[in-house]
């Protein structure tokens, strides 16, 4: 009996006869181990396949990417409320000031912006959906804040300023923006 009369038997299942080999290592293999990939038939072992180094993240880097959501919804909302001070005044009894819905708009999408890009560079640029979240969420947490400061404050009436449709369009836009910037 030669080597080609010799029964081959699958090491993974070694009642099956085979002669399929693995186009990697050589191994052999049966049709229920193999593993079709782009570049032919591999064993289960050769055919794992990683993830690239971008996409793989730390559990360090996850808190790294809350801490900074956190501190980027605190300054964020608090500045939005001084801000909406400046251009609102400190007391709404006369009316509206115009332009302090436009006012909250852009600083809902500055905040996004910052939040975006701070995520991403703390995280060193990994490519993860949890950071996008993060982000996102910084830019929500910044809306709560401020809605928080102005609550405690002694005009309460500013509240209109962060709830009316083109400040909310602005926590909108600014939540895109911050999941964009820490696209995966």
């Amino acid at each position: 009996m030669t080597n080609m009369d010799e029964a081959l038997f699958c090491p993974r299942d070694p009642e099956v006869q085979t002669i399929l080999r693995c186009g990697r290592c050589g191994s052999l293999i049966c049709p229920s181990c193999l593993v079709q990939s782009p570049v032919g038939s591999r064993c289960p072992s050769c055919a794992v396949i990683g993830r690239s180094p971008m996409q793989e993240s730390s559990r360090g880097q996850f808190v790294k990417a809350i801490l900074t959501g956190v501190v980027v919804a605190a300054l964020g909302g608090i500045g939005l409320f001084g801000l909406l001070g400046l251009v609102g005044g400190s007391s709404l009894v006369e009316g509206i000031p115009r332009g302090t819905s436009i006012v909250a708009m852009i600083g809902f999408v500055a905040i996004g912006y910052i939040a975006g890009e701070a995520v991403r560079r703390v995280v060193g640029y990994k490519i993860d959906k949890r950071f996008q979240y993060t982000a996102g969420l910084s830019v929500f947490g910044a809306y709560l804040v401020a809605l928080l400061v102005v609550l405690q404050s002694s005009s309460p009436s500013n509240v209109f300023f962060l709830n009316n449709i083109v400040a909310l369009a602005g926590m909108g836009v600014g939540i895109w923006i911050a999941m964009a910037r820490v696209r995966p």
